[in-house]
C-alpha cells in the first residue's frame, strides 16, 4: 500500500563532472585567449593549468580526447581572426600548408595533437613516478617540439609561444642568452609547476619544489631582464618614420586602367611622396616604408628608383623602400637610399612565402650598411621568422635592424612582435 510519500530516483550524474566540465571550458577560455592570432599574454602562464589538472584526473582515453578537442577549439582563433575568407587561406600558405581549402585546417589539427601528445607524456610521468622532475616532461618535450619544428622549416620559428610575450619584456631578455626556447621554456614550465604541486600536494617536499625551481628560474630571468634593460638608456636614438599608402595586395598596375579603382605606381609613388614630406617635417630622418609598396618591372626600375631617390634628396632623409621587382629573375627588394638621394643599398630578401611569392627569387646575403652609427642591418618581413639569419646581422654588431614588412591583417600584431623577438 502506498504511503503517500514520494521517492526521486537516484541521480546518475557523478559528482566529479562539474568540476570536471569547469576545468574543460576553463581551460579552452584560457588557451583561446592566449595562442594565436587572439591573445593575452599574461594568460599563457597559468591556461594551461586546468587542462594538465584534468588529464592527471581522467584515464587516457578520455584525457586525450579531452585535450585534442580543447586545444583544437582554441586555436580556431587563427580562422576567427581571418574570418574564414581567403585571409584564412593566405595565413595556411603562409604556415606553409598549401592552398588548397583542404589544408586550412591541418596547421591547427597537427598543433592539437602535438599538444596531447606533451600532456600525455606528463601525465604518464608524474603516475609513473610521483616525483618534482616529472613535470619537466612537458616544458622539455614543448621545447624540442618548437626546435625540431623550425629544423624542418628551414630554420623558421614563426610558431614558437615566446612571440606572444614580447610585452613582458623583463622576461624576453633572455633571448640574447638562450634564444626564443628560453622564453617557451619558461611559460610552459611555470603552469607544469602549478599543476604538478597541486597533483603531489600529499607530498609537502615534492609539491614545494615543484612551484620553486621554475619560480626560481623565473625570478632569475626577471633580475637579468632588469639588468639589461637599466643599461639600455644609453644607446643612441635615431627618429624614424614609418607609412603605408596603399595595400600591396591590391596590386598596383604597370599600366592605368581608368575601369579599375587599383592605384597605379605613380599614384602610389605621390602618396609616399607627401607622406615622406610630412615625416620629415616632425623630425624623422628616416623613413620606412612598406614591403613590396611598388611594383616595377624592368622597363620602370630606373624611374621607380629615381622617384625614391627624389623623396630622399627633397626631404633630406633616408629612405628605405619595400619593391617587387618583376623580371628574371624577380626580386623582392628592399631599396636605401641616402638624403642625397643615393642607394646605399639593395636587398634581396632571403626567406621567401611559398605559393605567394613563387615569381620571386630569394637573395643569399645580409645586408648592412657600413659607415652608420650604430650600424644598421635591412632585411624583410619573413627574413625576421629565422633567428639563425638574423643572428649574423648581430654577429656583423649591428645596431639597428629595418624591416620593411607586410602581413595579412589579422595576424599583424602578433606576427611583427614576434619576428621582433627573434630579430
Amino acid at each position: 500500500m502506498a504511503d503517500g510519500s514520494s521517492h526521486s530516483a537516484p541521480s546518475r550524474v557523478r559528482p566529479d563532472l562539474l568540476p570536471r566540465a569547469l576545468l574543460a571550458v576553463s581551460a579552452l577560455v584560457g588557451l583561446y585567449f592566449s595562442l594565436g592570432y587572439v591573445h593575452h599574454a599574461p594568460l599563457l602562464w597559468i591556461a594551461p593549468v586546468p587542462l594538465l589538472l584534468l588529464a592527471l584526473e581522467l584515464n587516457l582515453a578520455a584525457a586525450a580526447c579531452t585535450v585534442f578537442i580543447v586545444v583544437y577549439l582554441a586555436l580556431t582563433n587563427i580562422f576567427v581572426a581571418a574570418g574564414y575568407t581567403l585571409e584564412s587561406q593566405n595565413l595556411a600558405v603562409y604556415l606553409g600548408y598549401g592552398v588548397d581549402r583542404e589544408n586550412f585546417y591541418q596547421p591547427v589539427v597537427w598543433y592539437a595533437a602535438t599538444v596531447t601528445l606533451l600532456v600525455l607524456a606528463v601525465r604518464a610521468a608524474l603516475r609513473e613516478r610521483p616525483h618534482w622532475t616529472s613535470l619537466w616532461v612537458y616544458p622539455l618535450g614543448w621545447v624540442a617540439f618548437e626546435y625540431l619544428s623550425a629544423l624542418v622549416r628551414g630554420g623558421d620559428a614563426v610558431s614558437s609561444l615566446a612571440g606572444t610575450q614580447l610585452d613582458f619584456l623583463p622576461v624576453v631578455q633572455i633571448v640574447s642568452l638562450t634564444g626564443v626556447w628560453g622564453v617557451t621554456l619558461l611559460a610552459t614550465a611555470v603552469p607544469a609547476g602549478i599543476a604538478g604541486a597541486w597533483h603531489l600536494r600529499y607530498q609537502p617536499r615534492q609539491a614545494g619544489l615543484a612551484m620553486l625551481v621554475p619560480l626560481a628560474l623565473l625570478g632569475a630571468a626577471l633580475v637579468y631582464g632588469g639588468w639589461r634593460l637599466s643599461g639600455a638608456e644609453g644607446t643612441r636614438q635615431v627618429a624614424v618614420g614609418i607609412a603605408a599608402a596603399a595595400d600591396p595586395f591590391d596590386g598596383p598596375a604597370d599600366e592605368a586602367d581608368e575601369a579599375s579603382a587599383t592605384p597605379t605606381s605613380d599614384e602610389i609613388l605621390d602618396r609616399y611622396a607627401r607622406l615622406v614630406e610630412q615625416l620629415a617635417g616632425a623630425g624623422a630622418k628616416v623613413v620606412l616604408l612598406p614591403e613590396k609598396c611598388v611594383f616595377a618591372n624592368v622597363q620602370s626600375r630606373d624611374q621607380v628608383h629615381e622617384r625614391f631617390a627624389q623623396m630622399a634628396r627633397s626631404a633630406e632623409v633616408t629612405v628605405i623602400a619595400g619593391v617587387g621587382q618583376r623580371g628574371e629573375p624577380g626580386r623582392n627588394q628592399a631599396l636605401v637610399f641616402g638624403p642625397g638621394g643615393q642607394l646605399l643599398l639593395t636587398y634581396n630578401k632571403a626567406h621567401l612565402i611559398a605559393g605567394l611569392e613563387d615569381e620571386f627569387a630569394a637573395g643569399d646575403q645580409p645586408g648592412w650598411i657600413p659607415g652608420t652609427d650604430p650600424l644598421w642591418g635591412i632585411a624583410v618581413c619573413k627574413d625576421l621568422d629565422y633567428p639563425g639569419w638574423i643572428r649574423s646581422y648581430g654577429r656583423e654588431g649591428v645596431g639597428i635592424l629595418f624591416a620593411p614588412a607586410l602581413d595579412f591583417g589579422s595576424d599583424g600584431w602578433l606576427h611583427a612582435r614576434s619576428a621582433i623577438l627573434r630579430g
